[in-house]
């Protein structure tokens, strides 16, 4: 690049026509622009020859490729790689443009390799995610299909966070809780309002999170610090992927297991919340100086998690006052949930309606939005006021991630908490 700096230096202090040093930069930028756009390229190679072996793949029917959660790769659909010489292994390379954010970067990347075209587990990997970090250069990526590879995460946790690392459920299993306590906590005898969040392992931590982290703490830190939001207690309550889905869905639906057998999947929601309600707040209440009240408690959640959010909110309207549902799974067991707002809606007194965030990437796929748009008329059918207690945003060119959804934390919680919202 250096090159077309001194060029360019030495052409504007010349006599050529003024058009061709405008043509030049023109060239210097658009060099350049690629130029740094290819520091961050993956090239992923994908060794199908065990998957073709165990008839996983029929390379005559069908194609590989990557999905993932960082743009432009995305979980709705796949960028199909090559096999260009015939060896089974196959390739795709792709360019990375890490977002602009003064608060922090996003570094971490999950992705998951994907069969188009078989009905085995609808071509996925039965393996958890795999991860790997940028680095600011160029990278390649070879792996079997199937075979999880996890790059180790730095820690970019807020000091300010204190974590309880088997909280002792008598209930459920045992799990992590990421408490993040505003700054002058230590020294202000005050007591606060409390936030609850689903997928607690990924709100603070990219060493932690299974897809990379939301950046809560910084983006929270800085509101708080602002003056934009009062200070608040954010709770993280972790969950594995293994539990997941039983622990986030209130009904089970049939999915066939590894073996091809229809099972139950999901549907422990109910003893989830009693949990979180009958041992997890009393404890944070017990622990730390909190406002415990349902005015002052919120709870959220996205995904599985916005479904779960949505659900707690339907079922005890008296315990959360604020309610988080990002990206929800509305079409869960046939959009259940929708009946479930309905009939909650029906015994619910007009005091008792939350204040509810609700949005959804309108890069998440079709059903996914429908399912949305009908869960945000609904709301609105059953009284819930836009501006005042709902707040509902379709996010442009935002896809089903964590990347996108911290991008929304900012506006989520100026909305819940910020002092220019009419009450």
């Amino acid at each position: 690049m250096h090159f077309l700096k001194s060029f360019f230096s030495r052409l504007a202090a010349s006599t050529v026509p003024r058009c061709l040093p405008v043509f030049v930069l023109s060239l210097y930028f658009f060099v350049n622009t690629q130029f740094l756009a290819a520091q961050d390229a993956i090239t992923f190679l994908i060794d199908m020859r065990g998957a073709i072996r165990d008839s996983l793949m029929n390379p005559k029917l069908h194609k590989v490729g990557v999905r993932g959660g960082m743009p432009p790769m995305r979980w709705d659909s796949t960028l199909i790689a090559t096999d260009t010489d015939g060896d089974s292994v196959y390739t795709v390379s792709i360019n990375f443009t890490k977002k602009n954010n003064a608060l922090y970067d996003d570094t971490r990347i999950a992705y998951k390799f994907k069969v188009e075209g078989t009905t085995f587990n609808r071509g996925w990997e039965m393996s958890e995610n795999s991860t790997l970090n940028l680095t600011g250069g160029a990278q390649t990526v070879r792996r079997f299909f199937g075979v999880a590879e996890r790059t180790p995460a730095f820690t970019t946790m807020s000091p300010h966070v204190k974590r309880h690392n088997a909280f002792p459920s008598k209930i459920l299993r045992p799990r992590a809780l990421y408490v993040l306590l505003p700054k002058d906590y230590e020294t202000s005898g005050k007591r606060y309002p409390v936030l609850y969040m689903h997928d607690g392992q990924n709100m603070f931590d990219d060493s932690t999170a299974a897809n990379g982290e939301w950046h809560l703490d910084e983006v929270a830190e800085s509101l708080i610090e602002a003056k934009k939001i009062p200070p608040i207690i954010i709770v993280g309550v972790a969950t594995t992927g293994e539990f997941r889905i039983e622990e986030y869905t209130s009904t089970p639906i049939m999915r066939p297991n590894a073996q091809g057998t229809m099972v139950p999947l999901g549907g422990r929601n109910d003893v989830h919340l009693k949990m979180l309600i009958d041992e997890i707040k009393p404890f944070i209440d017990s622990t730390y100086r909190t406002l415990a009240d349902r005015t002052n408690t919120a709870l959220g959640g996205s995904s599985l998690g916005g479904l779960a959010t949505m659900y707690a909110g339907a079922k005890y309207p008296q315990v959360f006052g604020k309610l988080f549902v990002i990206s929800p799974s509305v079409w869960w067991d046939n959009q259940r949930i929708l009946q479930t707002v309905r009939d909650a809606s029906k015994k619910m007194q007009k005091t008792q309606r939350q204040r509810i965030w609700l949005d959804i990437g309108d890069q998440e796929g079709k059903e996914a939005l429908d399912g949305v748009r009908t869960l945000h008329k609904l709301l609105q059918e059953k009284g819930w006021k836009t501006g005042l207690t709902l707040q509902y945003i379709e996010a442009p060119n935002a896809a089903h991630s964590e990347s996108a959804w911290a991008e929304r934390l900012e506006p989520m919680l100026m909305f819940m908490y910020g002092s220019n919202i009419k009450r």
